[in-house]
């Protein structure tokens, strides 16, 4: 490999990573660990290795040329496939805030942007470092920009979806609508410039890490008060649960009209009361942690109490039989927000 092929792969490739490690950083949860973020730039990568052959059938099959179709149809595929890559992590609950939605995107785009840019640095190597660098730093942000907006209106549409009991969510389709329109018209306004691409690299590199940051300052500020609305809620029914009682609350009724149903069984009432209170407590360990990284700190003072927090839950899930552990899931109080703190917790223990 020569100097200029090594100049010309760090221009194509550098400027979209160098974005997505600066605000990694900027993240004041530090949700994301390396391997998600390796994780979700194969997703991104995926869609571009899908987007390659795709766009030559369509190509064929269109009466377009290649200026028309990357102008005007190419950009809707493109996002098009970088969408169905962010609808997966919502469906697999692997966004929570609307902070590490738009990490997510941002990742996802920048794997997108460095597998086509590999693909053209394989099929036209002779170009000049000039069109590397705009593919780089124009093109490639780009992508990631516009997939960082696309999961944060996503999860902004989504969102009171997430906050509902767990057991009561549904996928709502239209709510990842908004973004996919926005991202395809702010794609497509982008390839508008083929013959002015320094002005799209301008705005690419102005414009996404503006975004960014109003989206990481409202991101922030909406998590905080979440976090603080959500632990005075489990805060409220944990007296009940210690002192091996129902809570006087919604899930608390339902709970204990679904146990009235099945026969006389204390030990039944004692499991579910204990299982109630120790996810409960998982989930305020998980929120303090959060409250906490936003604060600076990772003291982790609660480490071996959630490893032991976290086997009691298993062996009692074992002891459940499956269709009452279903039922129980089902009537918890808890949203898909809650059971993802548990995620990020588990991560972040295995990290440890």
């Amino acid at each position: 490999m020569t100097t200029a092929t090594i100049i010309n792969y760090l221009l194509a490739l550098t400027p979209v990573l160098i974005l997505l490690v600066a605000f990694s950083w900027l993240d004041i949860f530090h949700l994301l660990s390396a391997r998600a973020i390796a994780a979700l730039i194969l997703l991104g990568g995926i869609a571009a290795g899908l987007s390659y052959p795709l766009s030559g059938r369509m190509l064929d099959a269109l009466p377009l040329g290649f200026s028309t179709y990357s102008r005007f149809v190419a950009p809707w595929i493109e996002e098009g496939l970088k969408g169905f890559m962010v609808v997966t992590l919502f469906v697999t609950n692997r966004v929570g805030f609307k902070i590490d939605a738009a990490l997510s995107g941002l990742a996802i785009g920048a794997g997108f942007a460095l597998v086509e840019n590999i693909i053209y640095l394989t099929h036209v190597p002779y170009l000049s470092p000039g069109v590397w660098l705009v593919r780089g730093a124009g093109t490639a942000i780009m992508h990631g920009g516009t997939v960082a907006i696309m999961a944060s209106l996503s999860h902004q549409f989504s969102e009171h979806d997430l906050l509902i009991r767990a057991g009561e969510w549904r996928l709502h389709p239209l709510a990842f609508v908004p973004g996919y329109l926005l991202a395809g018209v702010l794609h497509t306004g982008f390839n508008q410039f083929p013959s002015q691409p320094l002005i799209a690299m301008a705005l690419s590199m102005v414009l996404v890490p503006v975004a960014m940051i109003a989206i990481f300052s409202f991101g922030a500020r909406e998590a905080c008060t979440l976090l603080k609305i959500e632990r005075e809620e489990h805060l409220a029914d944990q007296p009940a649960l210690e002192a091996g009682t129902w809570p006087e609350s919604d899930s608390g009724r339902r709970l204990r009209e679904f146990v009235e149903t099945r026969p006389n069984d204390p030990a039944l009432v004692a499991m579910i009361l204990e299982y109630w209170r120790i996810l409960g407590q998982t989930i305020l360990s998980a929120e303090s942690r959060m409250i906490e990284r936003t604060n600076g700190a990772r003291l982790d003072r609660e480490a071996t109490a959630d490893h032991e927090r976290l086997h009691r839950l298993a062996a009692l899930e074992r002891d459940l039989d499956h269709a009452t552990l279903r039922t129980v899931k089902k009537l918890l109080p808890f949203s898909r927000n809650d059971l993802w703190e548990i995620a990020e917790l588990r991560q972040q223990l295995h990290r440890k």
